[in-house]
């Protein structure tokens, strides 16, 4: 398991995955513009406490986030809290996209989503695709 280094460059259509201890600062920066970063969180002490849509949503009693707000887990505990905002708006409805949506909404056979690269990367933390939740 990696601890958190400092500045890490994720490349297009990849993830990352990295621990964060308590009070350590995540900053996600989109350095070409109109990328998709899709985050998910899980508890280092119970990886089935997992970062939540829905109770972020009912938490802070809004569909979206905004600066101050916190990102809730499915146990009803703050897991983050959104510092900064240069986005503005972030998708907290969908699933992330994945290969199967691509091949039988679109018809793009063996185009990889956000949901496979975020499994690769949890792998080495024991989390598998199948538990690869909803994201930030």
């Amino acid at each position: 398991m990696s601890v958190s280094p400092g500045l890490i460059e994720i490349a297009p259509k990849s993830g990352h995955a990295l621990l964060l201890r308590s009070g350590q600062l995540l900053r996600v920066v989109d350095l070409e513009g109109s990328q998709v970063a899709d985050l998910v969180a899980y508890s280092a002490d119970d990886p089935t406490e997992q970062f939540s849509q829905n109770f972020t949503r009912m938490n802070n009693d809004k569909v979206g986030v905004a600066v101050g707000d916190r990102l809730y887990s499915n146990l009803n505990r703050p897991m983050l809290r959104v510092e900064d905002d240069t986005v503005g708006v972030h998708d907290m409805l969908f699933a992330p996209c994945n290969a199967f949506f691509y091949e039988h909404v679109f018809g793009i056979e063996g185009k990889t989503g956000c949901r496979e690269h975020l499994a690769a990367a949890l792998e080495e933390f024991g989390i598998g695709h199948e538990r690869v939740t909803d994201p930030f």
